[in-house]
């Protein structure tokens, strides 16, 4: 009797495993069969909305398409979907050639890339692009911001605190470190040309001492500060609506996403 109750208990305990391992291979077969789920509009395509998609757009610069990261969807909480550049500019630029200059609004970085870099995008397209509002960092105001003083740029580079998960000072109430880069690693951080020769590019960060001391990220990634007369590249950001709508191309035989209704 004791033998054939240790029978029944083992045999229900090997029919459970067995149920167990048939739900199991169920659960996944059906993950796998899950419908993807359709990608419509920009926001879809943010890296802190799903990964999956690959967050990348490309867009027409002087005619030719280049990518973009879809790094953020709500930017700074101005609904509007944050987009970086995957490749540097080719041209390095000085952060300025006066070692007096007050902040990031009168240097180079910020000239060059709403004087010219602009223009190589259709005026359609740059009617689609909002002016974004960013905290702003001067000499005068020893290391504080004021919650009044902002800057608003079509075109901007990313600060350290976005790139670098370094909160500090009174930055906490004005930006958010940026997911996409990674909290312990170099991901996305270092940069490179189309031909895939890395190289240094500008944030919009500085050390303010006796005079501003801009910073970037070099080659490999890491956080370094210049000189007001140091060179480095360029990596542009930008702001566009969420509900922009967008579609798949191929592009030397790959799937790409484009904008729809800009060409």
């Amino acid at each position: 009797m004791k033998i054939n109750r240790k029978i029944i208990l083992y045999s229900s305990l090997l029919g459970l495993l067995i149920s167990g391992i048939f739900v199991f291979n169920l659960g996944k077969n059906y993950q796998k069969n899950l419908p993807i789920i359709e990608v419509k509009s920009l926001k879809d395509l943010a890296y802190n909305v799903d990964k999956e998609n690959g967050y990348k757009i490309y867009i027409k610069e002087n005619g030719k398409l280049e990518p973009y990261f879809v790094v953020k969807r709500d930017y700074l909480k101005q609904k509007n979907v944050l987009l970086l550049r995957e490749f540097l500019l080719n041209n390095p630029i000085k952060y300025s050639v006066e070692a007096e200059i007050l902040d990031y609004s009168q240097s180079f970085v910020d000239e060059y890339l709403n004087d010219e870099f602009n223009s190589r995008f259709s005026q359609e397209l740059l009617e689609q692009i909002e002016k974004t509002f960013l905290p702003l960092l001067s000499k005068e105001e020893s290391l504080r911001p004021d919650p009044e003083k902002f800057i608003q740029r079509k075109f901007f580079s990313l600060s350290k605190d976005e790139v670098f998960f370094r909160q500090t000072n009174e930055y906490l109430k004005f930006e958010e470190p940026l997911y996409f880069f990674g909290e312990k690693e170099n991901k996305y951080r270092s940069a490179s040309f189309a031909t895939e020769m890395n190289d240094s590019w500008w944030l919009r960060s500085a050390l303010i001492e006796e005079t501003i001391l801009p910073q970037f990220v070099d080659i490999k990634g890491n956080l370094k500060t210049g000189r007001f007369n140091s060179t480095a590249y360029l990596r542009p950001a930008f702001c566009l609506p969420p509900f922009l709508r967008i579609e798949k191309q191929v592009l030397d035989g790959k799937e790409i996403y484009v904008l729809s209704d800009f060409e």
